[in-house]
């Protein structure tokens, strides 16, 4: 994956900052969440809890799927903020009177608000870049988005000590009024913007492939819940309640910086130099490892660590692997099923998860509640683990079937006769051994730009080692002043043949 160039950066940049006030939102309001319910109410209530939260944003993610399909998500998820706004009005307005109800109603609103407009919202961004453009503004959108992650944990912990937990539903109004204004900004600008993409291949390869997304997708929640919920009893029978609000603010706001910091010095490197696989598997092995080394060491802090890896890694290096997974698939599709995956498979994963211990919680004792908890946690780790290498092999073959079926709408294919260039001539004797090379061949040379972008994007992900360093010196051809000038790779590797080719006979239908 190449380095993403100024043009690219600016272009992302209003993306970043909705994904920051978004996620600044998120993470100020888990903290609030997590401390007011805990003030309030038992932690044998957290799985009943979750529980609720779950069932309430499954119909959520019906309803919002449908609204994504007839209007759009750079409508939808604007719409969506305001209303988090107001219900956050009406719950600081309540808590004073109502402390319990308020607690409980905070869980329901944060479990249902929260992971849908962050689905609506990476809609808009999936939609606004081409395959081969999200890879290379991912990382910068995702930076942001881990930078409000940053800012809202801090902003939680400086209210929760200045003005005590009666202060935080106040600051969340705030942080959700400034959400709204920001992500409408970059939705109205970006959502005309968007390339049309080729018509989708049908058949099983996209049906196999969001299959094998959504099994991963509850698998992950399973195991995150339930090392969330032992967690939270730990840190319950831990520490006395007054302690809680800071000691939570504290926590998400430890977890922003280290989540910032991977983003900024890992996520990137590894996406270019290992690619998707790795970035996808570094979750199931945090929650593996974490909820197994949880089981070893009793207390409190074994399990912050466990829980705080496992939101590091699903905050940076698999947020920025999980969204490139939707940008093969056509937009007409990605709206009616993302914020499925996104949210209903993750809200079934929390209510399978949570009803396991909700059930264990009725007849055991919490000692058992926990172990059963980390258990499930490390075999659903285990069992994510092999899906994230299925779903790598299906994102391949979609790209390849896109590909495939692009090329074939172009017609008979015209010889290719170009000047002698190592990089290139070793890249054209690569195309051929590859599955979909030569459909991707013809989609470089004659693909319109969504087509050249998806064809780009399987090269990069189908060849390693070697292989892959003849393609980015390829894609090179142009040199350090003209890529940085050019915003599409795709463009630039026509130009190179362009250039090499001479009076050569490249097809006439060839821009640059």
């Amino acid at each position: 994956m190449t380095p993403p160039t100024r043009g690219a950066l600016r272009s992302a940049l209003p993306a970043a900052l909705a994904a920051a006030s978004i996620l600044a939102l998120q993470v100020a309001g888990k903290a609030t969440r997590d401390a007011l319910f805990l003030a309030a109410q038992p932690a044998s209530a957290l799985p009943a809890a979750a529980l609720a939260a779950a069932v309430a944003s499954l119909g959520a993610a019906l309803v919002v799927s449908r609204a994504m399909v007839r209007r759009g998500p750079h409508r939808v998820a604007p719409r969506l903020l305001a209303g988090a706004t107001v219900g956050y009005l009406l719950l600081a307005l309540l808590h004073p009177a109502a402390p319990r109800a308020a607690a409980w109603l905070l869980v329901l609103h944060t479990g249902v608000v929260g992971p849908v407009a962050i689905s609506a919202f990476w809609s808009v961004v999936t939609e606004a870049f081409d395959p081969r453009r999200a890879r290379r503004a991912i990382g910068f959108i995702a930076a942001g988005a881990t930078a409000g992650g940053l800012v809202g944990g801090l902003a939680a912990e400086g209210t929760a000590r200045l003005l005590g937990p009666e202060g935080l539903l106040p600051a969340l109004v705030g942080l959700a009024a400034v959400a709204t204004a920001v992500t409408g900004r970059f939705a109205r600008t970006s959502s005309f913007a968007a390339p049309a993409a080729p018509a989708p291949a049908v058949g099983s390869e996209g049906a196999r492939y969001l299959r094998t997304i959504l099994a991963l997708v509850v698998v992950l929640a399973v195991a995150g819940t339930a090392l969330d919920l032992v967690m939270k009893i730990r840190i319950g029978q831990a520490f006395p309640p007054d302690h809680l609000p800071p000691l939570f603010a504290r926590f998400y706001a430890a977890l922003g910086l280290a989540t910032f910091a991977v983003q900024s010095l890992v996520t990137g490197r590894l996406l270019r130099h290992a690619g998707l696989a790795l970035a996808l598997a570094a979750l199931p092995l945090a929650l593996l490892f974490g909820a197994g080394g949880a089981l070893l060491v009793a207390g409190a802090l074994p399990v912050l660590v466990a829980r705080g890896s496992a939101s590091v890694c699903e905050s940076s290096l698999f947020r920025s692997s999980y969204e490139l997974l939707f940008a093969p698939v056509a937009p007409r599709h990605r709206r009616a099923t993302k914020v499925l995956v996104d949210v209903g498979a993750v809200r079934l994963g929390d209510a399978l998860g949570s009803g396991a211990l909700v059930l264990a919680a009725t007849g055991l004792p919490l000692i058992w509640v926990d172990r059963l908890g980390l258990t499930l946690a490390a075999l659903a780790g285990a069992v994510a683990l092999a899906l994230a290498a299925r779903v790598r092999r299906a994102h391949l073959a979609l790209l390849a079937a896109r590909v495939r079926s692009g090329a074939a709408r172009l017609g008979p294919e015209p010889p290719l006769r170009v000047a002698t260039d190592p990089a290139l001539e070793a890249l054209l004797a690569l195309l051929p051994g590859l599955p979909a090379g030569r459909a991707c061949r013809r989609a470089l040379l004659e693909g319109e730009g969504p087509l050249r972008a998806c064809a780009l994007e399987y090269l990069e992900l189908a060849t390693r080692g070697a292989e892959r360093r003849l393609l980015q010196d390829a894609l090179g051809g142009l040199g350090s002043h003209e890529r940085r000038r050019r915003e599409s790779i795709a463009d630039e590797l026509l130009g190179s043949l362009r250039s090499l080719g001479g009076s050569g006979a490249l097809p006439g239908s060839v821009r640059s």
